[in-house]
Order: C-alpha cells, then structure tokens, then sequence
C-alpha cells in the first residue's frame, strides 16, 4: 500500500458513478440497493 500525499489542487476525487463505470458495474442509488436486497426495517416493542 502506498501513501499518496498531494495538494488540494492537485488531488482529485473520484465520484461513485465514475469508479463503477471503471470497474465495469453497475451503479444504483441507496434506494434502489435497498428495494434490490429487500431490505427490511423493524422497529422493537415501544414501551
């Protein structure tokens, strides 16, 4: 692992889309992974 040092100027940051686009996947939003998991929330006993 190396350590990248640089200036504000001269470091750039990648964006989500752009890094899926490199590693050739597909991009989705939070809630779209969420709807594609079939996440499920579920709140305990209130009391």
């Amino acid at each position: 692992m190396r350590k990248v040092i640089g200036t504000s100027s001269t470091t750039k940051k990648t964006k989500i889309p752009d890094a899926c686009i490199g590693l050739g996947i597909k991009c989705m939003t939070p809630f779209e992974m969420l709807r594609r998991e079939r996440a499920r929330f579920i709140l305990g006993p209130q009391g």
